[in-house]
């Protein structure tokens, strides 16, 4: 096998393991992939290393490691003064140690970076720039703009099929209801937090599920109840869901953009509702949905 003239392709391999490991929740051993990655960024320079030091931050504030955390954003902030503020690479560097401030409620560091990261909303950097710059003015309590990038952000999310990012805005839509308070702001940070937590559970990204089902725990009053009567035939909601767009007449397409998964999915899903209910094609299923009601 031949040898890899530079280190670098499996720093990289190694970091993109470590956000695997993120998305699955297991933050020690994302941990521990960023720094294997982050000891060859350093030798290959200040650049390569602005660039791949602030995830290591990010999962290090999911573990509540708050001295390294604040050490590792001060590292990035000194490598930035060094860049040109309109760079791709800046804004890159300048959105995750923002999304690190948000993460630790630090107004200060919010506030310092919110001018410089206002020059790329609309754009997409690992991330959706405007999610970021909403849930930066919920902390700071300019909860109008905070509801217009939210807006924006959950519009292109879904255009372009950013799951992810659709869950991340939706949590985001939930944490600004309840920093604006009034009537009905639990309940509907409550169903932005469901949709998430749902989103989440059908990604695998397992730690961010179980961080929102934490939140659900302790919002203020009782979780209304969700499906109080059994469905027939053993079926899931998911399931029930994809059900009544069949007796809306929609293709596996239009509920696969809809409901915001794979059209292998939706597959998956009809084959099981076939099965339960006994059914063997889209108009036998909706007629079982009429009968009992589902639709």
């Amino acid at each position: 096998m031949a040898s890899l003239a530079s280190p670098e392709p499996l720093a990289l391999l190694q970091l993109f393991r470590g956000i695997l490991s993120c998305y699955k929740g297991d933050y020690d051993t994302a941990e521990q992939q960023f720094r294997t990655a982050l000891v060859v960024f350093r030798e290959i320079g200040s650049n390569a290393l602005l660039w791949q030091l602030a995830p290591l931050g990010i999962v290090q504030l999911l573990q509540g490691k708050q001295h390294e955390v604040t050490s590792c954003m001060d590292e990035v902030e000194t490598l930035l003064a060094s860049q040109q503020e309109d760079m791709i690479l800046t804004a890159d560097a300048l959105s995750k140690v923002a999304m690190m401030a948000v993460m630790m409620g630090d107004e200060q560091r919010v506030a310092r970076y919110y001018p410089k990261l206002v020059a790329f909303q609309g754009l997409y950097i690992d991330f959706l720039i405007d999610r970021l710059l909403g849930e930066m003015e919920t902390l700071l309590g300019t909860w109008s703009q905070a509801q217009d990038h939210l807006s924006r952000a959950e519009a292109m999310a879904r255009r372009e099929g950013l799951v992810p990012e659709v869950a991340w805005t939706l949590r985001a839509q939930g944490r600004l209801a309840l920093a604006r308070g009034g009537r009905g702001s639990v309940t509907h940070a409550r169903t932005m937090f469901e949709q998430a937590h749902d989103l989440f559970e059908q990604l695998g990204m397992q730690g961010e599920a179980q961080a929102l089902r934490v939140q659900l725990e302790h919002l203020p009053g009782k979780s209304p109840a969700r499906k109080a009567r059994p469905l027939p035939a053993r079926l899931s909601e998911r399931e029930v869901e994809v059900l009544r767009l069949i007796v809306a007449g929609k293709s596996n397409r239009q509920i696969a953009d809809e409901l915001i998964l794979s059209e292998r999915t939706v597959a998956n899903h009809l084959a099981h509702i076939f099965n339960k209910t006994g059914t063997d094609n889209r108009a036998a299923a909706a007629a079982f949905a009429i009968r009992n009601g589902l639709a």
